[in-house]
């Protein structure tokens, strides 16, 4: 049988039978967690022989085995072989979980993983005329999608000027910064000409026509323009977007909602992390 195979392959596996001897655990302990050890062979598969070249869907993270509460996970860490990144080249504003580096992994992540790989050598190798599309990437509470778009917004600075912006802040701080119209345009022309921008959360801000119409607006016309990707966050789809977007100081104005849901089409694809709440779990 299949299974049969699959199993005696992945216990000729080395670091397999180590961890398995480790944790005094027998053969019953792969079919009960097939995924896992599935997983992890396919992706230390890549790091053999690795010279700091890395070919995984998950650049620049290893992989290891991890045994607890009955259960094997996958978890990725840093990879010590990879170039750190140089972090003169990522400007966060207000994103605070900038300290996690342990990043469990599920099939619906390691999908998100490849994704992101794809865009990321394409980035990484595009013309300057040509716009590489970023990813709208929206979900349910505690997935991760601001974790796992943090380390992508990492792995891009090594080659790009790039900015993480958490945006329910990033909004509270322009609307402080109405009677200082220098410092604001200095905020505003560094998020439109940054090589790579990633808007955070977006969705959960207090939407203004002045944020809106005034701000988002614009930053997203000029890097429709001069081709400049754009990743979002957000736990609303895009159709639920416009909604949000549409309604601002008690008006709703469904045309001005759309033109800026029109120009996020532009600039990235959805894609939705459909996984559990690991914040919450």
């Amino acid at each position: 049988m299949m299974s049969d195979k699959l199993i005696n392959d992945i216990l000729n596996n080395k670091s397999v039978a180590s961890f398995l001897k480790e944790n005094k655990l027998d053969s019953t302990c792969i079919s009960k967690n097939l995924n896992a050890f599935t997983q992890f062979v396919e992706q230390e598969s890549y790091c053999l022989g690795c010279k700091g070249a890395c070919q995984s869907p998950i650049n620049g993270l290893k992989c290891s085995l991890v045994y607890a509460n009955g259960k094997v996970q996958v978890e990725y860490t840093d990879c010590d072989i990879v170039i750190n990144e140089d972090e003169d080249n990522l400007e966060v504003l207000y994103y605070t979980d900038t300290n996690l580096t342990d990043i469990y992994t599920t099939p619906e992540r390691l999908k998100l993983f490849d994704l992101f790989g794809k865009v990321r050598k394409e980035l990484n190798n595009k013309e300057s005329h040509h716009l590489v599309k970023g990813i709208y990437l929206h979900g349910n509470f505690g997935t991760g999608k601001s974790l796992l778009s943090y380390e992508l917004a990492k792995k891009l600075a090594k080659k790009n000027s790039v900015i993480f912006a958490y945006y329910p802040d990033l909004v509270r701080r322009i609307q402080s910064l109405v009677t200082d119209s220098f410092e604001m345009e200095a905020l505003i022309s560094r998020i439109k000409t940054c090589d790579v921008l990633f808007i955070d959360d977006i969705g959960r801000e207090n939407n203004t026509g002045f944020i809106r119409d005034g701000i988002l607006g614009p930053i997203l016309q000029y890097r429709c323009d001069n081709n400049k990707p754009v990743f979002f966050t957000s736990n609303r789809s895009l159709k639920n977007l416009e909604n949000h977007l549409s309604y601002a100081n008690g008006v709703t104005d469904i045309v001005k909602g759309k033109a800026i849901v029109e120009r996020i089409k532009y600039l990235a694809n959805e894609y939705e992390l459909v996984d559990k709440d690991f914040r919450n779990n």
